[in-house]
């Protein structure tokens, strides 16, 4: 008896272990097959419970329109091999999908949706997506996920548990931005059967995957700040069917979920015509091209009128309104007899015009660009500085933190609903470092005259003259602010009859210091550092005449040294003892230089600038 009673007891646990469903990836879609989807209307149907061995009914589900979900290769999505090489690897994605569904993001218009997947069997992974934004232009956006977002982890058992964490950032130049992060957990958390109107299913295995979406998006005109969704996805999949036989969606309201979508598994079937719209752009001005976008469903068949005695009956039209004023569109959609009617109105208003300057011409890292709005009949603006730094004020200003060319756009806009776009590029040339051309020093009695010149566009932001009496340790003397004339010119009257060196410590518009070279000043120079250079400014190919005192009969060396710190001339004249006048040809373009009189070949001892015209 005990024996009988123990195969018994096997007999019946071997039946409940193979009542539970075991889901593979050969259960799954496949490349060519089509699924139809019924969208039911949303009650407070209690879709959570769950357990082993459950019964789930939902045969009185009531549908208002169906999708139609076709699986296809991912080749075959609308890309050439050129336009995007990675769907054209299958050990990238081998799977895709589209319902050919019609929505809106704040200005624009989401159509052509396609999913890719890698399917295999160790799971269903998504991998890509991709869509066509059109607003002004239509675009065909890519997003290649840098990590993966796991559907199903195959073969699929009862308390199966995984996870992932997705995501992709895709930007289109001064026109497009998405970032996503998408985090899923997901457990198979029930098993039994399924009863839907389409039919009864014996070998439901359910899956509650919870989401946490982290989205921010930017189209031009318009910005989403970043979107935390908190949701969770039901899903009732049976061995015989390659797509769940029922998914909904529920919404995480904080005190609970909500449910916001029920869609099942059906037959094909016609519904009644259900009409609407979209239409881009949204403030249109006369003569825009406007772009209707059907979102209707179970329709096929369309009448249009545009409220200004035209009409039209294709699915999706376009229209040109010549003149302001508000119009009311009416769309009929039409299917077996049957009609519904969809009415809006549409504001076309009066067109303003962008437009702006900005100072300075050149700007460089780090300077602040000021943006001066020109715009005509604007009451408002949006800026978007090609950085991704965007301002709404009327006239901005801004900051370059790099080298660069960037679009600068301006929209402006008005309580019409006209809008303008005006774009410029600017070049932000890199801010040089802290360039000497010269520094020098000369005493006269008691008196000791550093002077000192800088390459045009150099950095400084200030000096820091520096003395010492040994050549190592040093002392500050006195802190000089920079200027745009880049000439600098400092006394020291504490030197004494000694031996005294010379540095400056050189401050950057980033806080970063470097020295120049040391000098050093005893006795006095044969040539006095009073150094007249007539006429200056000159024209070009005018004689070049220096006028100078010496103590001595001796030689020298004359240098020009142009803005940019390169030497144009270097020549060794003989000087003699009292004043001293010699002309140089002048052979220079026009701009500005440094002249100096180097002796000893090393010790500059006069400087000047010098100005060709």
């Amino acid at each position: 008896m005990r024996y009988t009673f123990t195969i018994l007891f096997f007999g019946l646990f071997l039946h409940f272990v193979n009542a539970q469903s075991t889901y593979t990836q050969n259960k799954y879609a496949v490349v060519g097959d089509t699924e139809r989807l019924t969208i039911a209307t949303i009650d407070s149907t209690d879709y959570y419970s769950t357990g082993a061995n459950y019964t789930w009914k939902f045969d009185s589900l009531k549908g208002v329109s169906q999708d139609t979900l076709t699986f296809r290769d991912p080749k075959n999505a609308g890309f050439t091999q050129s336009q995007w090489a990675y769907l054209f690897n299958s050990s990238n994605v081998n799977l895709s999908s589209t319902n050919q569904q019609t929505n809106t993001i704040g200005p624009a218009t989401v159509t052509n949706q396609n999913d890719f997947y890698q399917s295999n069997a160790g799971g269903l992974v998504q991998k890509a997506s991709s869509f066509t934004l059109t607003s002004g232009i239509s675009l065909n956006i890519k997003n290649t996920f840098t990590t993966v977002d796991s559907i199903y982890r195959f073969p699929l058992n009862y308390n199966d548990t995984f996870s992932s964490a997705a995501g992709f950032t895709t930007s289109v130049a001064f026109i497009y931005y998405n970032k996503e992060t998408l985090k899923r957990a997901t457990k198979v958390d029930g098993w039994g059967t399924l009863i839907t109107p389409y039919g009864t299913f014996k070998n439901c295995l359910r899956l509650t995957s919870n989401v946490i979406r982290y989205d921010s998006f930017a189209v031009t005109g318009y910005k989403i700040p970043v979107v935390n969704q908190n949701y969770r996805e039901l899903k009732w999949i049976d061995t015989s069917k390659g797509y769940p036989v029922l998914t909904v969606t529920q919404t995480n309201t904080g005190n609970g979920y909500t449910t916001t979508g029920v869609e099942y598994l059906d037959v094909k079937k016609v519904y009644p015509p259900m009409a609407s719209f979209v239409y881009r752009p949204l403030n249109p001005s006369p003569s825009d091209t406007i772009s209707f976008y059907n979102t209707s469903l179970n329709s096929k068949t369309y009448s249009w009128n545009f409220g200004d005695s035209t009409t039209s009956t294709t699915a999706n039209p376009t229209h040109i309104y010549t003149n302001a004023g508000v119009y009311t569109v009416t769309l009929i959609a039409l299917a077996n007899g049957i009609s519904d009617t969809f009415t809006t109105q549409i504001t076309v208003g009066f067109k303003p015009t962008a437009l702006f300057t900005y100072t300075p011409a050149t700007p460089k890292t780090t300077d602040t660009i000021f943006f001066k709005n020109r715009s005509l009949k604007a009451t408002g603006y949006y800026w978007n500085f090609g950085d991704l730094d965007t301002s709404t004020a009327t006239s901005p200003y801004h900051i370059y933190s790099k080298a660069g060319t960037y679009s600068v756009t301006l929209i402006a806009f008005n309580t019409k609903g006209g809008y303008d776009t005006f774009v410029v590029k600017i070049i932000v040339a890199p801010t040089l470092p802290i360039k000497l051309i010269s520094f020098i020093g000369s005493k006269i009695g008691n008196l000791t005259t550093l002077k000192w010149y800088t390459a045009q566009g150099s950095n400084e932001a200030s000096f820091v003259v520096e003395r010492s009496c040994n050549g190592i340790n040093f002392t500050n003397l006195a802190s000089i602010a920079s200027n745009t004339q880049n000439y600098y010119e400092y006394t020291d009257a504490n030197c004494g009859n000694c031996i005294c060196y010379y540095r400056l410590k050189m401050i950057d518009q980033q806080n970063k210091i470097s020295y120049s070279s040391t000098i050093k000043i005893s006795t006095p120079s044969i040539v006095e550092n009073k150094l007249i250079v007539s006429p200056n400014p000159i024209t070009s190919k005018e004689s070049i005449k220096l006028q100078f005192k010496s103590t001595q009969n001796n030689s020298i060396n004359i240098q020009i040294v142009g803005i940019d710190g390169k030497t144009v001339l270097n020549k060794k004249v003989e000087i003699v003892g009292g004043n001293n006048i010699i002309s140089l040809q002048n052979n220079l373009m026009r701009g500005i230089y440094i002249l100096n009189l180097i002796e000893g070949g090393r010790k500059i001892v006069a400087t000047s600038k010098l100005v060709i015209n």
